[in-house]
């Protein structure tokens, strides 16, 4: 339960690391006063571990997970509405076209925020530290960065989709 509450999968894999680790130092002599809080400790650890890097899979075409094992993993399926396939997007002018105007509705510093934080590029932790960079650029906290980028991004997407929206009605 401690890491289904936590939203951890699968839950049972992480319990029986715990286990696993709380049996070998108990075996190995460690002392133990109060074995519940020792788990429970040892499982805050496995949490955070977990939390820090987290694991990916490979999704092919049908919806079927690659656990890199060489194996089907039979019963691990991604329910197709999950899966939205690149190639069935296409960008009309007509969406670039709404997006250029939405985003010249926005105030310039508002706008200049989003297409910087856009801007930066990366996987590692460089991006993270431009990201704190242009944080501190503006005045606010990283944490305050992501929820104005978040609002911004709904706000645009919003007047994207509504463009959009005045575009079908005009060709019916």
């Amino acid at each position: 339960m401690y890491f289904a509450g936590r939203r951890l999968s699968p839950a049972e894999d992480y319990a029986d690391e715990v286990i696993f680790r709380a049996v070998t130092k108990v075996s190995e002599g460690e002392e133990v006063e109060d074995l519940r809080k020792y788990v429970f400790g040892i499982a805050k650890f496995v949490c955070l571990e977990a939390f820090k890097k987290p694991t990916t899979v490979s999704i092919d075409h049908s919806g079927a997970i690659d656990d890199g094992s060489g194996e089907d993993a039979v019963g691990y399926l991604v329910p197709q509405q999950l899966i939205e396939a690149p190639h069935d997007i296409e960008e009309t002018p007509d969406d670039v076209n709404c997006l250029r105007r939405c985003l010249d509705e926005l105030p310039d510093g508002k706008r200049d925020l989003l297409v910087a934080f856009y801007r930066i590029k990366g996987t590692d932790k460089t991006h993270i530290e431009q990201r704190k960079t242009l944080a501190n650029e503006n005045g606010m906290s990283p944490g305050t960065l992501y929820t104005n980028i978040c609002r911004l991004r709904k706000k645009v997407a919003a007047c994207v989709e509504n463009c959009l929206g005045e575009k079908d009605g005009d060709g019916m």
